[in-house]
């Protein structure tokens, strides 16, 4: 009798320590093996990341009016706004509107004003960092944005005159400072025709110049991918992409709690060609790769304050959502603009009436409650 407890005492010890035979994924060959961060997943809840910046459509720039009744319509949580620091008295006005009619600010800080009299400024970065922070520290005073975002498309040279480690150090000086008062704070906004060269050198630097051929034929224009690897005839993509490296390796050590970047669809189309408007649906691995690339470079979780569209396609708008849920991106703004420099399209026309592919993506948010 004693032997028969023993057996079947030693039978139920292996069935609880026997661990099922894994296979191993095959892992990509690489050359920088143990020279990323590690990037550990914010657990995700479900709930809606999507927002808006609603800009001018139809021409007519829209009115704060306006502005609540579209993002009402649509049904999003965050909506973004903009201050500036110098230049005039800070204007909070749209952002307490704002959140006095339920929305959370995504709240981009400028140092200097975007815009005078209409047109754009090339901006520098501040160079007095305790003043600097003492600006940030008034300016919020009193108020708790769901997230700031610090300036705009810092690697954007149409917008600013200053180098990466200028930003870096602009950047690092506004996390302390809004750290302290309790603030997220993400980057101004990695810009896809750029990113893109990023994503498509860590492929080649890994060894997989199949996969980075494949990637640049889905979210680049002809004249760059016939002119890859080196960018011979594109001196000042080439100095931008170097800019970008730079603040994107520097992103690893700052304590910025998201890496920000924007994107448009469809992405092969430029700002030359408005050919998008006959494209109707897209492929968003590039996309997809694009935020992976983002995660495994710096450690940390990506979101992106502007997406947008060059087409009025409502397909193209729901995939665009899809992909955002597929990768789990805690924030998503969509830009509503017609024009700029990157030929956008506004979700609604001029009335604050919505367009067709803003009624899909109206339509996407109730399916997803």
């Amino acid at each position: 009798m004693k032997a028969i407890i023993l057996l079947l005492s030693l039978g139920l010890f292996s069935c609880i320590t026997a661990k099922p035979k894994l296979h191993k994924k095959k892992k990509h060959a690489t050359s920088q093996t143990g020279s990323d961060p590690v990037y550990t997943p914010i657990p995700y809840d479900g709930s809606d990341p999507f927002g808006i910046l609603i800009n001018q459509a139809d021409g007519a720039a829209a009115t704060i009016n306006t502005k609540i009744s579209v993002q009402k319509e649509l049904g999003m949580p965050y909506v973004r706004s903009t201050i500036s620091l110098t230049g005039g008295p800070v204007n909070l006005n749209e952002y307490n509107t704002m959140v006095s009619n339920g929305f959370r600010v995504i709240l981009n800080i400028t140092y200097a004003r975007q815009m005078v009299s209409g047109s754009t400024q090339v901006r520098t970065a501040p160079t007095n960092m305790t003043e600097y922070k003492s600006l940030l520290s008034n300016a919020l005073s009193g108020i708790q944005p769901e997230l700031v975002v610090i300036e705009n498309e810092e690697c954007n040279f149409t917008y600013y005159n200053m180098n990466a480690q200028q930003y870096l150090a602009e950047l690092s000086a506004a996390t302390e400072a809004l750290h302290g008062k309790g603030i997220k704070v993400t980057n101004g906004g990695l810009t896809r025709t750029i990113l893109s060269l990023l994503v498509y050198d860590d492929y080649r630097n890994r060894g997989m110049n199949r996969e980075a051929d494949d990637y640049a034929s889905r979210c680049m224009q002809s004249d760059v991918i016939n002119d890859l690897p080196e960018l011979r005839n594109h001196a000042a993509l080439q100095q931008r992409k170097s800019e970008m490296k730079q603040v994107v390796d520097g992103y690893k050590n700052i304590p910025i709690d998201y890496v920000n970047f924007h994107w448009y669809e469809p992405a092969t189309e430029g700002t030359r060609n408005l050919t998008g408007q006959n494209i109707n649906s897209v492929d968003m691995g590039a996309f997809k790769e694009t935020v992976d690339y983002l995660r495994r470079t710096t450690g940390k979780d990506v979101i992106s304050n502007e997406l947008g569209q060059h087409s009025e396609s409502p397909q193209i708008a729901q995939q665009m959502m899809q992909a955002v849920l597929d990768v789990k991106l805690p924030y998503a703004i969509w830009y509503s603009g017609d024009g700029g420099e990157g030929k956008a399209v506004a979700v609604n026309n001029g009335n604050g009436s919505l367009r067709p592919y803003g009624i899909a993506m109206r339509d996407f948010i109730k399916r997803m409650k």
